[in-house]
């Protein structure tokens, strides 16, 4: 299960996609998996980082050449036992899905190339799916100070030893 959990989240793939991957699939020299059922019916890489990738050489080989033994419903169960058993409340396996798109952004991938990774036809659908913390919206805050003089807080809610003062003009209408 270890294996599985860190496949969903580290390429945001859907629980349908990771449980079809056979080692055909997987192209080791490019670290990519090339998904040919997916839930919008269209065929898409799927980029491997180096945990997803080291997960997925981790797993013992199948005489079927399946990666996961186990059907959908058995991998939810599965999941949420082990969930339950972690004390992680309201947690269900497609959220580990959010939290890759989520991770992603406040990483900086933005518009396409977050969508294309989640393998959404639509951008709209990508906004959905990202949640940006409040640290992160806090420290995205911080980062642009037009006009006036920011408090001293020292260290803290500021990049340490970036000072950048922006200067605005404005024309009368």
């Amino acid at each position: 299960l270890k294996a599985f959990t860190l496949v969903a989240l580290n390429t945001g793939m859907r629980r349908n996609e990771i449980l079809a991957l056979t080692h055909q699939m997987i192209d080791r020299a490019n670290r990519l998996v090339r998904l040919t059922t997916t839930k919008n019916h269209e065929a898409r890489a799927v980029h491997l980082n180096d945990t997803a990738f080291a997960a997925i050489e981790s797993l013992p080989r199948r005489l079927d050449g399946k990666l996961w033994p186990w059907t959908p419903n058995q991998a939810s169960m599965a999941f949420q036992r082990a969930v339950r058993r972690a004390g992680i409340p309201d947690f269900r396996l497609h959220d580990l899905r959010h939290t890759f798109a989520s991770y992603q952004a406040m990483a900086g991938t933005t518009g396409k190339a977050l969508q294309e990774l989640v393998g959404h036809k639509d951008g709209r659908m990508t906004a959905r799916y990202t949640h940006l913390s409040a640290d992160f919206l806090r420290a995205a805050i911080n980062a642009v100070q037009l006009g006036g003089t920011p408090a001293n807080s020292g260290a803290q809610g500021r990049r340490q030893g970036v000072t950048q003062t922006v200067t605005v003009v404005t024309k009368p209408l």
